[in-house]
């Protein structure tokens, strides 16, 4: 079975594999998320966007709650269980990255 990722998850699955292998690399991702994600995407990121890089520990676990889009209001129970509320954002952009999902 072949696996097949978005640009996007490729992109933060990259970012990963490198900080766990490169301990400086990992430390500057910690310390400074916004400047090694503006070299990873080659682009400036705005200065009123915030970037937050957590780490994992193996008894701390942490949930995304992504913005919240108005027309998702009106989903019924089953369909939010359905998970036909969550968008998928294919591509690697300066925007996708720093911007709230428009794809749903």
């Amino acid at each position: 079975m072949t696996t097949r990722f978005t640009e996007r998850e490729a992109f933060i699955a990259r970012i990963v594999s490198r900080a766990w292998k490169d301990s400086d690399y990992r430390s500057r991702l910690l310390d400074d998320p916004k400047g090694v994600l503006a070299e990873e995407l080659g682009t400036d990121i705005p200065a009123h966007v915030e970037v937050h890089v957590l780490e994992e520990h193996p008894d701390v676990r942490y949930l995304l709650l992504p913005h919240q889009r108005d027309h998702f209001q009106a989903l019924t129970e089953n369909e939010l269980a359905a998970g036909r509320s969550v968008p998928v954002c294919p591509t690697v952009t300066s925007t996708a990255i720093t911007s709230p999902c428009d794809c749903g």
